[in-house]
């Protein structure tokens, strides 16, 4: 019963049951209910301090109190606010963001659930990539998006904190079970937050149904000429005036990855030697004639990122970060990542591209 829970600021004043206004923004604090929630409460329902993990308690895994109270209540600012808003959130927002995701499935018992988000929500290249990708979409409220196979925690974010109506599809059917649990679980109205398991080459949308797209990692990985068909079907569904964002693997001369197995092979083909196709790493040149022109749309913005170490390796840092590094891999990209370069000439080692793509308005089309 949401409407029950207390609400506090942070500088530990009164603000009753719900919501204050400073500054003409209004901020709602929920907070989990922990152990013991009558703890939690003063008079009236109200909390008047963030309270000391000793009164709060602990929860029976160790997690004390009040870190999970930070965790969970961390960017629970008002959607409208600058500070979450789809544009300028920040370099740690969607790990911060997953922590609290964490948190909150570990308040209400679901622990296994919760480890994945409290020790990995957002890997070292995501980090980067979110970011980037926030950064140019400028998400607001009123913006109805399209995630075509990206990772889900973002689609969630935006949904969640942001307010956008986001349909967040995938080839495979991998996300589904979890991201409803966790849409339930969050609160996100069903409506904000739509899932659907669609390939990106023949979406099933209507022409001009989305404001903002975007894949993250997802390009590369559609064998043959796939790339090209899933962008031209992304600029097909995107409305005039509207802006796409896709972050691809760079490479200067270009090449092609194999591996063994991954979650969706059955959708990848193999080459004459049987090899299985794993991802595109694309050239400059590639990514105008693979990904720009077949979109047809405008190109607003291309520009390069890399790592300021392992030059004269074929390797990245990506490669020996084990998954329990999770905590540390952010602030490892935020170390190891260059700023976003116009000319990848003038990296050590390029390693990936960003794109942002507008569609013409009517008028100007």
């Amino acid at each position: 019963n949401e409407a029950a829970w207390p609400c506090v600021d942070l500088a530990g004043t009164r603000v009753g049951s719900h919501s204050y206004s400073a500054g003409g923004r209004t901020r709602v604090w929920r907070l989990v209910r922990l152990t013991q929630p009558n703890r939690l409460r003063g008079p009236g329902n109200q909390v008047q301090r963030p309270l000391p993990a000793a009164r709060a308690g602990k929860l029976q895994d160790g997690i004390g109190a009040r870190t999970l109270w930070r965790l969970a209540t961390a960017e629970m600012a008002d959607p409208g606010s600058a500070r979450i808003r789809g544009g300028a959130a920040g370099h740690d927002v969607i790990q911060r963001y997953g922590l609290g995701v964490g948190a909150r499935l570990a308040a209400q018992g679901a622990f296994r659930r919760s480890v994945r988000y409290l020790v990995m929500p957002v890997n070292y290249w995501r980090h980067l990539e979110f970011r980037l990708a926030c950064e140019a979409l400028k998400i607001t409220p009123d913006d109805v998006v399209l995630d075509v196979g990206s990772p889900k925690l973002l689609s969630a974010y935006l949904a969640e904190k942001v307010g956008a109506t986001v349909w967040a599809t995938d080839i495979d059917q991998y996300f589904l079970d979890e991201y409803r649990s966790l849409r339930n679980t969050l609160g996100i109205p069903e409506d904000r937050l739509r899932l659907a398991v669609m390939d990106g080459r023949r979406l099933t949308f209507g022409d001009a149904s989305f404001t903002r797209a975007y894949a993250i990692s997802v390009l590369e990985h559609i064998p043959e000429a796939g790339d090209s068909e899933c962008v031209a079907e992304m600029a097909r569904v995107l409305a005039p005036g509207g802006v796409c964002v896709l972050t691809v693997p760079f490479w200067p001369e270009g090449r092609i990855d194999y591996r063994r197995d991954f979650y969706w092979s059955a959708a990848s083909s193999r080459d004459d030697e049987g090899r299985l196709f794993y991802q595109r790493r694309y050239s400059e040149t590639d990514l105008h004639e693979r990904l720009v022109r077949p979109s047809g749309l405008q190109l607003e913005r291309l520009a390069y990122v890399g790592e300021r170490v392992l030059s004269r390796s074929d390797r990245e840092v990506g490669d020996y970060l084990h998954p329990l590094l999770g905590p540390v891999q952010p602030a490892l990209s935020n170390l190891l990542h260059t700023a976003p370069a116009a000319d990848w000439r003038s990296l050590r080692k390029p390693l990936c591209a960003l794109l942002v793509l507008r569609k013409p308005p009517a008028e100007a089309a």
